[in-house]
């Protein structure tokens, strides 16, 4: 390339950017300003032949790449569920298009060959150009998307037929060179899908994990693959975009697609400008004033039937009309391949350059137009949806396909497969957690996928391969990234990584690693982390609950053989009452405490065999058993017992002691733990002496330090408090002649003990 080219390239790239930047300020797509810049400078590709075989090298390499980067994220399983939808509105539509637009040619007076050859070109869809729109929009990814690459996928193998067989029919023209004859197209086709088999059976992976050591030769590699691929397919018929895309379904398997993915995305993006450059230099305008009529004709022909049929099949198949609307407003507009067709029917001499130069208006209106109808699709379905409802046959299809993808449903992302991040991974796996690890080391990507995790090969420093994430699905993400492992001018990456996340707006929770709480305070300065994993603390800690949860299996079993009531708890005389405490956690061994404090004898009991283990050791009458059961608490002397102090948290085992206590003794001083308010009503009515609600409780010692804080004297706080405490005890105990019959028993019971001591 001599600088004059280089200086002409070097101009009209920047006129792009120029035009782009206007058109993106009045809110225009961008396809459609590198159309109309390729337009306005056709005259110029004209004058320098050179600069435009350079320019469409390049339109034809960003096309390879582009189809290469689609084949990367092709999915067997995908291919199989979607296949029948994809062959038949594929087939569906070339056929309705195809027999539609022959009458429609002969009505507007067009003889009968030339009316085949723009009904026929008029089929053909621009792979191209929806990928990219998809792509931009990350629609590529959903329902909708997927049906769509597969039926213009089907669109671009008729495309090659219909060229293999015109060129076959020919007097010997051949116009994509290499094989004519239709046989030996459909052998190479048969020999590039057995030789992807073997490839991805057999070389795919380690061919790739090596390269993958290093990611500029495995970026490069890539490139060259595609590019490789590209011309193969050129030289045997199937044409370059096929060739891609088989390069890409070939690697699209293994773990390092969505590293090559993401890193070739600005290069597919600068290589496609040439390309729509290109498209709009090939329009030859002269001829566009000519056919009006019939050009707009077909224009509204493909815009509104296309889609029709497209959304037609999809609902006849079980799909819902949104579905089959979004998928077909991608079939609105014909492709290159259509000029290419039809400049093969004029050199054959079957068509005149008049209907060329409709073929090519009818593209410039559908191309433009179908952009900017995928652009607003959603605005544009939602003002189409009362129309639809004809085609609604019922979701059955759909729904399953959705059930399919819910059970791919990701829910943690953990960046960072080192000896945390694995294990983690493991551990989340078998709670049955569906998680997705991502990690730079080729040789951890190829164990644990082996193993069967789901994992991804990629540089979280890249943008774009974000873009690959299923963000919107996870619900956490976790990252144990340890230091310098991703950039070498960054010493901690978990910082870059946490801005990533917010810049992507992920709407899930975030857990890092850190190994100090100033490390953590650090990294949680910009928001975003919902929770600080210490790798080290967490193993101490672990470690330290496996060695207590032994010795407390030990002690649980000493208590098991040791701890029987009937052998445990001491003949209790009648001269000798006590105070009996069932629960001896946090409140019960305060009260046992207080009670020691004022010389009042007491007996406790609890479930748990440990707990009472480890109190007998420290001296304590604690015993073990069931508090409910009535011989039990008559072993425990419940007939002479001063009183009962219940101080268990859970409101049904409380109220179950209550009553099997009252049922042996209706006279005893029972006070009990209530939970609040309307726990305490339940239990006076079970005829507690008193009960004890924690929020009342706190509430009052809230207050009292409150007071006595604010400067009020001490007896006066102390005094009011009191008052309130009998206020609400009054009104939770109910009518006030339930209550003359409770202190009658509290004095009762006094007396009695009074005259036994």
């Amino acid at each position: 390339m001599n600088n004059t080219v280089f200086h002409e390239i070097a101009w009209l790239l920047l006129g792009a950017a120029a035009v782009g930047l206007l058109g993106t300020a009045l809110r225009q797509p961008v396809i459609v300003s590198f159309i109309a810049v390729g337009i306005a400078a056709a005259a110029f590709f004209d004058s320098s032949p050179e600069t435009a075989s350079q320019i469409r090298f390049l339109a034809e390499l960003g096309v390879a790449l582009l189809l290469f980067l689609v084949g990367l994220k092709l999915d067997w399983r995908l291919v199989k569920r979607l296949g029948p939808v994809a062959l038949a509105t594929g087939l569906g539509q070339v056929v309705f298009t195809a027999g539609i637009g022959f009458p429609i040619g002969l009505a507007l007076g067009l003889d009968w060959l030339t009316s085949l050859y723009v009904a026929v070109a008029l089929t053909f869809s621009s792979t191209i150009i929806v990928v990219k729109l998809l792509s931009d929009k990350r629609e590529l990814e959903t329902l909708h998307g997927r049906i769509a690459l597969g039926f213009l996928i089907v669109q671009d193998i008729v495309v090659v037929i219909a060229m293999v067989v015109l060129s076959t029919v020919g007097i010997g023209v051949t116009q994509r060179g290499g094989l004519t004859d239709l046989g030996a197209i459909i052998g190479s086709l048969l020999a590039v899908v057995v030789i992807l088999v073997l490839f991805v059976r057999y070389l795919a992976d380690p061919l790739m994990a090596r390269l993958a050591r290093t990611p500029e030769l495995l970026v490069i590699a890539s490139i060259g693959w595609a590019a490789a691929a590209a011309a193969v397919g050129d030289m045997i018929g199937l044409g370059k975009e096929l060739g891609g895309l088989a390069a890409g379904v070939s690697i699209g398997s293994t773990p390092y697609r969505d590293l090559v993915s993401a890193r070739l995305s600005a290069l597919r993006d600068f290589l496609l400008l040439f390309f729509f450059l290109s498209i709009g230099a090939t329009l030859d305008l002269s001829t566009l004033g000519k056919d009006v009529t019939p050009a707009i004709v077909f224009s509204l022909f493909v815009l509104i039937g296309n889609p029709l049929i497209v959304l037609f099949i999809m609902a006849s198949m079980g799909y819902r009309t949104r579905t089959g609307f979004l998928a077909g407003l991608t079939v609105a507009q014909i492709s290159e391949f259509s000029l290419i067709f039809m400049a093969m029917g004029l050199s054959l001499g079957h068509v005149d350059q008049s209907a060329v130069g409709l073929v090519t208006l009818v593209g410039l209106v559908t191309i433009a137009l179908s952009v900017y109808m995928i652009t607003y699709s959603q605005q544009l379905y939602a003002w189409c949806q009362p129309l639809l409802r004809p085609f609604d046959f019922g979701a059955w299809r759909e729904a399953a396909a959705a059930n399919d993808e819910d059970k791919a449903t990701i829910d943690v992302i953990i960046f960072g497969l080192g000896r945390f991040g694995s294990q983690l991974l493991r551990r989340l796996e078998d709670a049955g957690y569906n998680v997705l690890g991502v990690d730079l080391d080729p040789q951890a990507i190829r164990r644990f996928s082996r193993e069967g995790y789901q994992v991804r090969y990629g540089d979280v420093t890249e943008q774009d391969f974000w873009g690959e994430l299923p963000l919107t699905q996870a619900r956490w993400i976790v990252l144990s990234v340890p230091y310098g492992t991703i950039l070498l001018t960054e010493t901690d990456p978990r910082s870059g990584l946490l801005t990533a996340i917010r810049t992507h707006r992920f709407g899930g929770r975030v857990a890092i690693t850190a190994r100090t709480d100033q490390e953590a305070r650090r990294l949680q300065e910009g928001g975003g982390v919902d929770l600080v994993l210490y790798p080290f603390d967490d193993a101490a800690t672990s470690a330290a609950k496996q060695i207590t949860d032994l010795d407390e299996e030990s002690i649980t079993q000493e208590a098991a053989g040791a701890l029987a009531p009937a052998s445990l708890v001491p003949p209790v005389s009648e001269d000798q009452p006590r105070v009996i405490i069932v629960g001896c956690g946090r409140v019960g061994d305060l009260v046992s405490e207080m009670l020691a404090r004022h010389d009042v004898r007491y007996v406790a009991l609890d479930s748990d065999s440990a707990l009472v283990a480890r109190e007998r050791r420290r001296g304590k009458p604690i015993f073990y058993g069931d508090a409910t059961d009535p011989e039990l608490l008559r072993r425990f002397g419940i007939a002479s017992a001063h009183a009962l102090v219940v101080t268990m948290d859970n409101p049904t085992a409380v109220e179950s002691v209550i009553t099997a206590a009252r049922t042996e003794r209706p006279d005893l001083i029972i006070v009990a733990r209530a939970r609040d308010a309307e726990h305490a009503t339940k239990l006076y009515e079970l005829n507690v002496t008193d009960a004890v609600p924690e929020t009342i409780e706190a509430s009052l010692q809230l207050s009292e330090a409150l007071l006595v804080n604010m400067g009020v004297p001490m007896g006066l706080v102390i005094a009011s408090i009191h008052e309130k405490r009998d206020e609400l005890r009054h009104a939770l105990q109910g009518s006030e002649r339930e209550g003359r019959v409770r202190r009658a028993i509290r004095a009762s019971t006094r007396r009695k003990s009074d005259g036994g001591t």
